[in-house]
């Protein structure tokens, strides 16, 4: 993820069930988000592109476009068995990457929103990249 210009993470109390944070290159923009709680949630982007690369822990690599203007990104909840603390680890990150964004160093960036539940990707074999 070397240059990468600006980075900016979601504040907590406005979206308690994720974290996420964005960071924004030349040309691309790469959103970073994974569960805070055992819940899953769905993270809304605002697209910018056609088409984005949604990339999993393990490097798998899914094509997604986006519905009725807007990415959702379903990240799966945390395992929260810490008797203490709860979740001391979030779940697994998911990266989604929008390639040949105009301009996003100087355009305002989207507001993105979070609701709870949602359904984990579960690609189809066509849309994997090599």
């Amino acid at each position: 993820m070397a240059g990468w210009r600006f980075a900016r993470r979601v504040d907590e109390q406005t979206n308690p069930l994720i974290e996420y944070v964005r960071f924004t290159f030349p040309t691309k923009v790469t959103h970073v988000a994974w569960a805070r709680t055992a819940e899953t949630a769905t993270l809304l982007i605002p697209a910018r592109t056609s088409q984005a690369t949604l990339i999993r822990l393990d490097d798998t690599r899914i094509v997604v476009e986006p519905e009725n203007g807007t990415y959702r990104l379903v990240v799966g909840g945390a395992e929260c068995n810490d008797p203490a603390f709860g979740c001391l680890i979030g779940g697994e990150p998911w990266l989604l990457v929008e390639e040949g964004v105009d301009d996003p160093l100087n355009q305002p960036a989207p507001d993105v929103t979070v609701e709870s539940g949602g359904t984990l990707p579960t690609p189809d074999p066509a849309q994997v990249l090599p």
